[in-house]
Order: structure tokens, then sequence, then C-alpha cells
């Protein structure tokens, strides 16, 4: 797939690793209540968005937010947009309509 071969990651790795570095920078640069983080990131439900983070990273939203800047290591960049990931998506699959 062409996600795997840009990124080294499988589509759903790389959209796991952007909602986490999305989630990071909201956490670390406003004062959005972790519901709020959720629903901006296309999460319905709070709590399955605070495990998602929780399982992926082995700490909690809002302990996240409360440790010092040098401590934070969920938010690995990754190397393509969301949008480049979906066009390349849409390149592989051109029957594929979002």
């Amino acid at each position: 797939m062409a996600v795997s071969r840009a990124t080294g990651l499988s589509p759903q790795a790389y959209l796991h690793r952007r909602i986490r570095r999305d989630a990071c920078e909201l956490l670390a640069n406003t004062g959005l209540p972790v519901s709020q983080i959720a629903f901006h990131l296309g999460y319905v439900d709070p709590a399955y968005f605070n495990h998602f983070l929780t399982r992926q990273s082995g700490q909690c939203p809002g302990k996240y937010r409360h440790l010092p800047r040098d401590r934070r290591n969920w938010a690995r960049k990754p190397t393509l947009s969301a949008r480049e990931v979906i066009e390349l998506l849409l390149n592989q699959s051109p029957g594929l309509h979002v």
C-alpha cells in the first residue's frame, strides 16, 4: 500500500500516530478539557479516546498534560499530513470516494 511505502507504517498505525500527535499538541498547548479534545479529533466517546491514548502510550491524557515537556513522548511526528495520506489512498484505490 502507498501509505506503508511512504511512511514505513500501516495506514492504521500512521493514523494512530497522527491522532496521538494532535492530542499531545492540544493537551500541551490549550486548556481544553480532554472531552473537547476527543470531540475535536473525531471521537464521539471521550472515555474511548482516553482509553485509546492510555493504551497507545501507557499514560492517561490528564497526567500527560501535567508532565514536564522533556518527559512527554507521545508526539512523534508522522512524515505525511492527513491530506497526503488521503491522496495516497485515493490514488491507490481509484474507485474509493471520500
